[in-house]
């Protein structure tokens, strides 16, 4: 059977209607998402799966100290099939947290969950890397990959999410070293500027799998819900009753 796989970054979710408008038309049965905000009791995530009708998991990465009043940011994943088992890994952490430089040194993390698709379990992986200028290599972000590296299954995984990283970066190649790279060209940008009147296009943000999984139809989706577009894949799913 066939799987459409989400992956997005959906800015805190600032433009909360388009969003669910998007994802409500693409119709995914798994969705990684990044930048989720959690506010009040408030869980961004959790009002899109009930809106949906998905079950989710979320996790958090941090508290944010740059705004009042402050909020929890994460990452979550969201199935249309029930999640089975589900994990939050930090990949750094407020030891490695210097305030002046911001989003630079935030902690960030992966969420993992455990998905029974008709008799065959799958792992999804939605995570976010550290942000820097121009998308340069920071040592932050070496330390979140090597602990993402530690954590990802040999077989029946996918690793979705904003790595912050450009297609020539060491993060994007050792990834795809272990992983399969569902668009190995990397030609189309996912994400914009907003803070740059020239609105400056990065492509920062991919779906990886292990080798046993293939996937195809991979797709980026233009949209003014966020500063990042969604990321689409099909993905061949072989289960006990094929």
């Amino acid at each position: 059977m066939k799987l459409k796989v989400l992956s997005w970054n959906i800015w805190k979710g600032q433009h909360l209607d388009k969003i669910i408008e998007v994802l409500e038309k693409e119709s995914a049965d798994i969705i990684g998402l990044q930048e989720i905000k959690v506010q009040d009791g408030t869980n961004i995530a959790e009002i899109i799966a009930e809106k949906l009708g998905y079950d989710f998991v979320y996790c958090k990465a941090y508290t944010t100290d740059r705004h009042t009043p402050p909020y929890d940011l994460g990452n979550a994943v969201l199935s249309k099939f029930s999640i089975t088992e589900n994990e939050c890994i930090l990949l750094s952490t407020l030891e490695d947290y210097k305030k002046e430089e911001a989003a630079m040194t935030e902690p960030r993390g992966a969420c993992i969950a455990k998905i029974n698709i008709n008799g065959g379990e799958i792992t999804f992986i939605s995570t976010h890397l550290a942000f820097s200028l121009e998308c340069k290599p920071v040592a932050i972000r070496e330390i979140q990959l090597n602990t993402l590296l530690k954590v990802i299954d040999k077989k029946n995984t996918v690793l979705m999410g904003d790595f912050n990283s450009v297609p020539e970066s060491d993060v994007v190649r050792k990834l795809s070293e272990k992983l399969i790279n569902t668009d190995p060209e990397m030609k189309e940008l996912s994400w914009i500027n907003y803070r740059d009147p020239n609105k400056t296009k990065y492509r920062i943000d991919y779906i990886f799998t292990t080798p046993d999984l293939k996937a195809e139809n991979f797709q980026i989706v233009e949209t003014d819900a966020s500063d990042h577009y969604p990321l689409l894949i099909d993905l061949e799913v072989c289960t006990q009753n094929n």
